[in-house]
């Protein structure tokens, strides 16, 4: 029980973050139709914080009877109606612990879905803008100066990224769903990190980091380059947003037996040693109060478990974060490939 009160409590404040972010934004906004928007995400998630802290109140209350019926030692002699009621009361404690879970799961799926059919709405119209961007990049080429060259650039990066992360609420529902199946391929991984490196360059010049790849001879892996290049996307894009101005933040990769390791290191702020064990679930930020959708490295792990492979982290708060995980070596393979 106390395992699902704490889940609760969780819940109750994160909805009660998640309506005041809304709301600010709501009154910050200045096209009408988006503040429309905003103010019923606002109400939707009071309507769920609501249902939260009915629930969390059953909880308590069956935790009450369960207390009282396991400190109550049963005497031979109870009658037939002490016994019942007895039963009737763990039943009942029983009864709320469920509705407490079915209401969560619930609540949580309605999110996802109004969430996901915003980002949906979103997806298309910033797709057009990155293309947009590429087209003039490379029709511009040399024949505008360097800075303006670099600033569009830069448009085109931030809207990759903004689809990126729009897409994170519609890719988690594709990979949750079991609809869609990976199409495994031998993949070079280090042409799509080469990819994911070039669109958030501007990001990383903009804060003078370093970005070293250590990839000598790394293997080729089974996997879906459509998947792992989200996993890439993901922990990158942290690695810039996260790495300290004129850090250092290093890719590396590594054949182990039938498996090769990759990893994204930063020297940022790091994340604390409570929240490590949950940064990998849905909806969960870093420790210092950096808010984004929550969802990219709930996606990665949904990638690289879904490869048979897994993903972890190792960080101290204020000495920056490393990013691991492994996918399976393409077939024919060596065993010995080092970095």
């Amino acid at each position: 029980m106390d395992d699902i009160r704490e889940i609760l409590q969780k819940a109750i404040e994160r909805e009660t973050i998640a309506y005041q972010e809304y709301l600010e934004a709501a009154q910050k906004s200045i096209d009408p139709e988006a503040k429309s928007l905003l103010e019923q995400l606002a109400r939707d998630e009071i309507r769920h914080r609501q249902v939260l802290e009915t629930q969390l109140a059953l909880l308590m209350e069956a935790e009450g009877i369960a207390l009282r019926n396991g400190k109550k030692e049963p005497s031979r002699d109870l009658d037939a109606e002490t016994c019942e009621l007895e039963l009737e009361g763990a039943t009942r404690a029983t009864e709320v612990l469920a509705e407490a879970k079915r209401e969560i799961e619930k609540a949580q799926k309605a999110r996802e879905e109004l969430y996901a059919m915003v980002a949906h709405d979103l997806r298309s119209p910033l797709i057009s803008m990155g293309a947009f961007a590429k087209k003039l990049l490379t029709a511009l080429q040399g024949k505008i100066p360097e800075k303006d060259h670099q600033k569009l650039q830069w448009v085109w990066s931030e809207a990759r990224r903004l689809e990126g992360f729009v897409s994170n609420f519609l890719d988690l529902a594709r990979l949750t769903s079991g609809v869609d199946t990976l199409k495994r391929e031998s993949l070079d991984p280090r042409v799509v990190i080469d990819a994911e490196l070039e669109a958030l360059l501007p990001q990383a010049n903009e804060k003078g980091l370093h970005m070293e790849v250590k990839m000598r001879e790394v293997p080729s892996v089974e996997a879906d380059q459509w998947a792992v290049k989200r996993v890439f996307m993901n922990l990158l894009d942290n690695a810039v947003l996260h790495g300290r101005r004129g850090g250092n933040i290093e890719i590396g990769a590594k054949g182990e037996a039938g498996m090769v390791r990759f990893w994204v290191k930063d020297d940022g702020p790091g994340i604390s040693e409570k929240v490590l064990p949950q940064i990998f679930e849905k909806f969960q930020t870093d420790a210092l109060g950096r808010r984004g959708s929550g969802l990219g490295l709930a996606i990665a792990r949904q990638v690289v478990e879904a490869h048979g492979g897994r993903i972890w982290a190792e960080s101290k708060e204020g000495e920056g974060a490393t990013f691991y995980f492994t996918l399976p070596k393409a077939q024919g393979e060596k065993e010995n490939n080092s970095p």
